[in-house]
C-alpha cells in the first residue's frame, strides 16, 4: 500500500538548529503539545511513547535512532487502524534561524484516505504552528 503524504508550511524559529533538534528528539517536550480532550493515557519511556486517541485508538510511536541535525524522525509501533512515520525537518536559515516542517506518511486504505485526508492535513498543520510557537517562546542556546 503505498504512502499519502501531509506537509506542513515551512515554520520559522528563532534559534540554531542545533538545540531545536536537541529539544525535539526528547519527547517528553512534546507532553505540553497533547490537546486536552482527545488524547488520553500518554505515557513516554525513553525514545517510544504511546497514547489513546479518541475515536482512532491506541498510538504507539519511537524515534528513529540515527537522525542527523537535518531531521527528527518518528514511526509507529503497531498502530491501528494505520501505520504512519513523522519527520520534522531542520534547514538552518538566516539570522540563526531555523526553518521546519513536518512531513506526515500514512500508510491509508482508500475508505481511511476519503476519511482521514482532511484531519490529518489540518493536524499536520496544527502541530507544526503548536511547536513553532512553543520552541520560539523557549530560550534554547
Amino acid at each position: 500500500m503505498a504512502m499519502t503524504v501531509f506537509e506542513s508550511s515551512v515554520k520559522t524559529l528563532k534559534a540554531n538548529r542545533k538545540p531545536v533538534h536537541r529539544y525535539l528528539s526528547d519527547l517528553r517536550n512534546f507532553e505540553s503539545l497533547i490537546p486536552e480532550g482527545r488524547v488520553r493515557n500518554l505515557e513516554i519511556e525513553g525514545d517510544s511513547c504511546r497514547f489513546t486517541i479518541d475515536g482512532v485508538g491506541e498510538m504507539r510511536v519511537r524515534k528513529v535512532p540515527g537522525n542527523d541535525e537535518g531531521s527528527v524522525r518518528f514511526e509507529s509501533e503497531n498502530s491501528k487502524p494505520f501505520r504512519f512515520d513523522l519527520s520534522i525537518e531542520l534547514v538552518e536559515a538566516a539570522g540563526s534561524n531555523t526553518e521546519m516542517k513536518l512531513v506526515l506518511s500514512a500508510e491509508l486504505n482508500m475508505m481511511m484516505k476519503m476519511m482521514a485526508r482532511k484531519p490529518l492535513r489540518d493536524g499536520v498543520e496544527m502541530v507544526a504552528s503548536i511547536l513553532t510557537e512553543e520552541l520560539n517562546q523557549k530560550e534554547l542556546g
